[in-house]
């Protein structure tokens, strides 16, 4: 697929916006909220980030734009274990953040995953705990975004990639609400 450069443009926006955001945040993760002076990139958090850090979600984030940045189908099994194994290498290289549930997926899904072993493995986690929702699934949905296909009504499959470690409905179908597109032909606000 070929973007126009108002699309390339704005998929950059995205992604950067994300990643400013990731790191203006990963000092209130899990802790007190901005003070009346509003958010501030203050470093810290829990995996003790400088300032204008990211945290965990960015650099996964990272890993689905690597491949993307190919021009591939993301939905593709080559693509979905390409990203798989790029997880993994982040998680092996001993991470100073890494969510619970994001750990327990990539450990079970072992050294080598493919995209199917990875789900499972989020399924299985699902199943036992019953406990699965999480961020982590909207951050990586900006990534590859331009790349995918519309379904009917405009919504993209989004979903898809934040339901390897994020199975559970909340928060897959947080990767798809934010990407609904509108036509730029009929409507200026995409």
């Amino acid at each position: 697929m070929r973007l126009t450069t108002a699309q390339t443009d704005r998929a950059c926006g995205a992604v950067l916006a994300t990643v400013a955001g990731d790191a203006l945040g990963a000092g209130y993760e899990f802790g007190a909220g901005p003070g009346p002076e509003g958010p501030q990139m203050i470093g810290g958090g829990l995996g003790g980030f400088a300032k204008g850090e990211w945290t965990d979600d960015t650099t996964m984030a990272w890993c689905v734009l690597d491949v993307a940045a190919k021009g591939v189908d993301l939905r593709s099994v080559e693509d979905l274990t390409e990203i798989s194994r790029r997880f993994r290498a982040w998680y092996e290289s001993g991470p100073a953040d890494i969510g619970i549930q994001t750990r327990s997926v990539l450990s079970a899904a072992g050294a080598d995953p493919t995209g199917e072993a990875l789900t499972r493995a989020s399924d299985a986690l699902h199943a036992r705990t019953g406990r699965s929702a999480g961020n982590g699934s909207l951050m990586r949905t900006a990534p590859g975004r331009p790349g995918l296909p519309r379904r009917p009504g405009g919504a993209h499959r989004g979903g898809e990639r934040g339901q390897s470690p994020h199975p559970r409905r909340p928060a897959g179908g947080g990767g798809v609400r934010p990407v609904v597109a509108r036509d730029p032909a009929r409507d200026r606000h995409w």
